[in-house]
């Protein structure tokens, strides 16, 4: 059976965070308010905050997913085209550094395994365990489920594979 894996992000505080008065740019085309049909492939500039560290991460979650060059390439090469990017530029005033990120945003599609998932009985929307049913994903190799957190992407083994490979700084992959 095909393994499914979780992205998730390392917290250290060596690595930069995102000014707050950034969010409000990036609210608008939050995933959860599911405004990305309003998107231009315009660049957009935000900056880090003097709160966070000087090291650039390779994933970024919050407030949407934002991933490095190096992150991109990987997908580009494997053929993955079921996600609408947009260049966004970290900016770093302090150490004037700039570095090329892109929104990333991937198709939602029905594939949680309800038999094999098991809901949070406190949190009504929240999983304690999540199944993928891999049948359901079809040739999608990186997607998101619409069943669940919107913010939660999803990867195929050997997309992972590659991604290990590279040493990417910041990011862990979950076998769900």
């Amino acid at each position: 059976m095909e393994k499914i894996y979780k992205i998730s992000i390392m917290s250290d505080e060596e690595y930069i965070e995102i000014e707050e008065r950034c969010f409000d740019s990036l609210t608008v085309i939050s995933s959860r308010q599911s405004n990305f049909q309003y998107l231009t492939k315009e660049p957009l500039v935000i900056e880090t905050s003097e709160d966070g560290g000087f090291e650039y991460p390779d994933y970024i979650w919050y407030p949407v997913p934002l991933i490095s060059e190096r992150f991109k390439r990987v997908l580009d090469k494997n053929g993955i085209d079921n996600v609408f990017y947009k260049p966004v530029y970290i900016q770093d005033n302090l150490l004037e550094k700039r570095a090329l990120y892109w929104l990333a945003v991937f198709d939602a599609i029905e594939c949680l395994d309800h038999e094999k998932s098991l809901k949070d009985e406190e949190l009504e929307w929240s999983y304690e365990k999540i199944a993928i049913n891999p049948i359901k994903t079809g040739r999608y190799k990186v997607f998101k489920c619409s069943e669940i957190n919107e913010q939660d992407i999803f990867f195929k083994e050997d997309i992972v594979r590659e991604l290990e490979n590279l040493d990417l700084k910041g990011i862990r992959f979950d076998e769900i």
